[in-house]
């Protein structure tokens, strides 16, 4: 099983106040409880005190303790210590966890915001006019790599292969190395059209 519990007491005094729901002597003793909670490799201790009748071993509610009774408890739940060890490693577990789904919605909602602003989220018409403008020197980022325009006229669009890109969506970074000894040469018709480089989709572009 990835749980088990294990309860025992730890220490123990007898009580000066008197129950009557402890039958005939009344009489009844405070403990020391400590609860070991194994899940999975973690150890999770806790230690709490109770009152229990002696003669039957009913517990007693809080509700009837007096306040030397509830001194007595306290003073005694501090000498005993606990590792709280398994504890701290849950609540590092639990909130890195959070902490994941908390960057996960906004990484979320940043990689939307990205989007929009994107090339790709133009329409066709806008996306024709935007590469229309690009002249040479301007930058081009597909989801494979990014590319400079070298030459750009009706009949011929002329570019150099850049770095691979790391995301398609986030901004060109100029100062790259490009590739001058095997310039890509693609239709200009085509390049507007289909708004691609060797069927690379372009996802941003720079037009400085």
């Amino acid at each position: 099983m990835f749980i088990s519990t294990s309860e025992y007491s730890v220490l123990e005094s007898q009580l000066k106040q008197t129950f009557d729901a402890c039958d005939e002597t009344k009489k009844a003793t405070l403990y020391v409880m400590q609860r070991e909670s194994g899940f999975l490799f973690l150890a999770l201790n806790k230690k709490y005190v109770e009152v229990r009748c002696n003669l039957t071993g009913r517990k007693v509610k809080k509700k009837f303790w007096n306040d030397e009774t509830k001194e007595v408890a306290k003073k005694l739940l501090a000498q005993h210590h606990i590792s709280k060890t398994g504890m701290y490693v849950m609540y590092f577990i639990i909130f890195g966890l959070l902490g994941a789904m908390v960057y996960s919605v906004y990484d979320g909602a940043q990689s939307n915001n990205k989007y929009k602003a994107s090339f790709t989220s133009k329409t066709r018409i806008e996306k024709s006019k935007l590469l229309n403008q690009l002249g040479e020197g301007d930058l081009i980022k597909t989801g494979s790599f990014v590319y400079k325009i070298k030459r750009i006229n009706k009949k011929q669009v002329v570019l150099y292969r850049g770095n691979k890109a790391v995301n398609p969506y986030g901004p060109i970074k100029e100062g790259q190395q490009y590739n001058t000894k095997e310039p890509i040469k693609i239709n200009t018709e085509l390049f507007w059209k289909q708004n691609a480089v060797n069927n690379e989709l372009i996802m941003q572009i720079l037009n400085k």
